[in-house]
């Protein structure tokens, strides 16, 4: 195996991961769960980057459109705006961003 694709494949082992964290982080928001609240919290925006990465997005931006996505699913724990900025990151970018959108939609309907 090639030095990139072994790259690419902790790539997808590390989004596979952080949307795991998706739904744990917003289920133990207020537990002994420190390290993965410290975690969340290092995902947090303030208005002006939320801003900036939405008009980053608009214009194309498939890292800000996922920047976006994290935010809303890990802090917010917003699965309806979180699932549409990561669709729209998909539509951006490449194979990665459909990984973490198909990963993020496959964690929805293991809720129901």
């Amino acid at each position: 195996m090639s030095k990139g694709k072994a790259l690419i494949g902790v790539g997808k082992t590390m989004t596979v991961a952080l949307l795991v964290t998706v739904m744990v982080g917003c289920v133990s928001r207020g537990s002994e769960h420190e390290g993965k609240i410290a975690l969340i919290d290092s995902l947090n925006l303030t208005a002006a980057e939320r801003q900036m990465l939405e008009q980053r997005a608009a214009k194309g931006d498939a890292a800000a459109a996922s920047s976006l996505g994290n935010f809303y699913a890990l802090v917010l724990c917003d699965d309806a705006v979180a699932l549409r900025w990561y669709k729209r990151a998909a539509a951006l970018g490449g194979k990665q961003e459909r990984e973490t959108y198909e990963s993020f939609v496959s964690t929805l309907h293991d809720d129901e």
